[in-house]
């Protein structure tokens, strides 16, 4: 008596593909017909080489990635599955055809071993705390550019809870000068939180600064603010250590918050330089100058060593600095000058100098050695801190005639 074929135990035929789902095939158990179906959800991973899938051609990006389709369901939102961690990540720009538009709340949030990022420019919003004690996160690629980066709403969930001294790279470049366009009008709170940046350019255009905008950007000597600036939040330049800020406002606006200018090592605050295009003096009369690399401060023919920029390798102390046709005898290195410069290697110091304050090479861990142009007996003379030198490297100092 005929009877039904018994398709039961299906077997891949291995020929499925990132875009195909492939097939599987059942021999029956009562003959040796056999039947062969579309395997459901067969499609395997993408294959990446040199950034392309192999296959499809797809962008590279990690696949581990969990991907929920938004309310609108034009796009979709990213996150990883709980507990997952990462030490590189990159959001692919379309997910299923369609863009990701979306970080989710708490997305990558408590993964320390995260340590660099890509996010597609289609990218426009990041939820709260998504990258929370993320560390170790201290390489950041932007497919976009300055104005679609201050778009992003919710970057501070982004860019104050990870390393300092971030890379932030637009396109394929590391950003070490960031000029904010005129199109921009807003820049959000901690836009740019722990940048390794070494300059900022605000356009005249831009009306507002957010909270803590430009905070522990340790490189940058100095900003200038436009008189188109409106609003300023709080904390806008906080442990900005080597800053004078240069607004070409006369006077502070009534929109700008009272810790505007607040530093959060110096109860004094930042230098402030009013008007600055027609004055070079902040309010206690002291231009501000930055040579080879090194910042001064100047005034009434007398110059010293101020607060300086972390990323200082060499600094050079002369015995004289030469500001608008007249002439600086440098005096002393400030208390703190060189505090948290990790990279500075040597430093080389005029005659001249008589005093070196406390803590002014403090944490200088790779400094090897000090140059000083006079004799011995001359350094000897210099009135020194007991801390000038806590937390340095072991140095060598070189004297015109011999070392110690």
């Amino acid at each position: 008596t005929a009877t039904d074929h018994k398709f039961l135990n299906y077997v891949s035929d291995n020929n499925s593909t990132c875009i195909e789902n492939g097939t599987e095939t059942a021999k029956c158990e009562n003959c040796d017909e056999t039947d062969t179906r579309e395997k459901v959800n067969g499609k395997t991973p993408h294959v990446f080489e040199n950034g392309k899938c192999k296959v499809c051609g797809t962008d590279e990006y990690t696949q581990e990635l969990v991907f929920r389709l938004n309310d609108d369901e034009k796009s979709y939102s990213v996150s990883a599955s709980y507990g997952d961690k990462f030490e590189k990540i990159i959001i692919p720009e379309l997910y299923d055809g369609l863009p990701v538009t979306r970080i989710g709340m708490m997305a990558f949030a408590n993964d320390n071993t995260l340590t660099e990022i890509t996010i597609p420019d289609g990218v426009t919003f990041i939820g709260e705390d998504a990258f929370a004690r993320c560390s170790s996160l201290n390489v950041i690629r932007y497919g976009g550019d300055v104005a679609g980066w201050c778009a992003i709403d919710g970057l501070e969930y982004l860019m104050k809870d990870t390393a300092n001294a971030k890379k932030l790279f637009m396109g394929s470049a590391e950003v070490s000068d960031i000029v904010i366009p005129a199109s921009v009008k807003s820049i959000g709170s901690y836009a740019f939180y722990g940048c390794a940046v070494t300059s900022i350019t605000i356009t005249e255009g831009v009306e507002s600064i957010g909270n803590k905008a430009f905070g522990s950007c340790y490189f940058i000597t100095e900003i200038t603010i436009p008189e188109s600036v409106t609003t300023i939040g709080k904390h806008p330049f906080d442990y900005c250590t080597s800053l004078t800020i240069y607004c070409k406002a006369e006077a502070k606006p009534d929109g700008w918050d009272n810790t505007w200018s607040s530093n959060g090592l110096s109860s004094s605050g930042f230098p402030v330089v009013w008007n600055c295009a027609q004055n070079d003096k902040d309010t206690s009369g002291y231009a501000y100058l930055t040579l080879n690399g090194v910042r001064f401060a100047l005034k009434n023919g007398s110059a010293f060593v101020v607060e300086q920029p972390r990323n200082l390798v060499t600094a050079e102390i002369p015995e004289s600095i030469n500001y608008m046709g007249a002439d600086y005898k440098l005096s002393y290195i400030d208390g703190g000058a060189f505090r948290g410069c990790d990279k500075l290697t040597s430093v080389k110091i005029a005659v001249g100098i008589s005093n070196i304050y406390g803590y002014a090479f403090d944490g200088c861990s790779s400094l090897t050695d000090i140059y000083f142009e006079g004799t011995e007996e001359q350094w000897g003379q210099i009135n020194k801190n007991p801390n000038w030198d806590k937390n340095t490297g072991n140095y060598t100092i070189h004297f015109a005639e011999a070392n110690i």
